[in-house]
């Protein structure tokens, strides 16, 4: 036997989904309730879904009604929620909302009273006519692998200005992608690794390169307070390619349609049930 659908489900849904709207729009003071008891002027009524809220004084009331049908909402559906709003104190404004849409004479009295009328399904095939559902996006990367980095000190250079050995062996411990490099004012002008960078364009295989980058202007490392002028550098570079696909399922995102049938205005509701646009995205 299969399950009476009591409308409670739909109904929490909205309730959730119109607490996440209100939310963003920065509504304060506020909480949406569910299956609230209010007394009218002349009876108690059941109300699916209703907030109110307070601005200068003055609150604010929404009562909804929420219908999770098979069928169009009909005219005398609309008139009895009308007696509703009208026998509650404080004027609510009421928002009718079901998932298969409403009858001409239904949508024609609601827009002459006030009433807002609202569609909240799933998407249907229609709704993606002429929007992008689904992307791939393939990316492919490249990602350089270096080792073997040997900086080549200008020998003469370091005869003519009495560098100790030792200064000179410091580079091998100190050196590395990182370090800057500069010019003969000793201003920072580049760095190991942007000049290993260049070379990545260069090379169109995956095999293993040994290359010499050498220094056609006067070139410094900066050893602790030193700096040593540069002939050249050397080091083995290899580049290691991949390709990334990524699916975009619009299905997967996009997981209700909250439509106001009477301005025809559309927000997507994503899968956390939190609004995304107020529109599908367009093509």
């Amino acid at each position: 036997m299969s399950r009476k659908n009591t409308g409670i489900a739909y109904e929490r849904l909205v309730q959730e989904i119109y607490t996440q709207i209100l939310k963003q729009e920065n509504v304060k003071n506020i909480k949406v309730k569910h299956n609230v008891i209010i007394k009218g002027k002349t009876v108690n009524h059941q109300i699916d879904v209703y907030w109110e809220f307070e601005i200068a004084g003055i609150i604010y009331k929404t009562i909804v009604q929420a219908k999770d049908w098979n069928s169009t909402v009909k005219l005398s559906d609309i008139l009895t929620f009308a007696t509703v709003i009208n026998d509650i104190p404080g004027n609510p404004h009421g928002i009718y909302i079901t998932k298969t849409g409403y009858q001409q004479g239904a949508k024609e009295y609601a827009k002459a009273h006030g009433i807002t009328l609202c569609e909240l399904r799933e998407p249907s095939e229609k709704d993606w006519e002429g929007k992008m559902r689904n992307i791939e996006l393939n990316l492919h990367m490249t990602i350089p692998d270096y080792n073997n980095l040997i900086t080549i000190i200008d020998g003469e250079w370091v005869l003519k200005n009495k560098i100790p050995v030792s200064e000179i062996e410091a580079t091998s411990g100190y050196v590395n992608s990182n370090t800057p490099l500069y010019n003969i004012n000793h201003e920072e002008i580049t760095s190991i690794i942007q000049i290993i960078n260049e070379y990545v364009t260069d090379i169109d295989d995956t095999e293993r390169h040994t290359i010499k980058h050498s220094f056609t202007e006067p070139t410094y490392i900066k050893i602790n307070h030193l700096f040593l002028k540069l002939n050249a550098i050397s080091f083995e570079l290899k580049l290691h390619r991949s390709t990334y696909v990524h699916k975009i399922i619009g299905d997967n995102i996009v997981k209700y349609i909250l439509k106001n049938t009477l301005t025809e205005k559309t927000r997507t509701i994503g899968s956390d049930l939190k609004p995304i646009t107020n529109q599908l995205p367009p093509t």
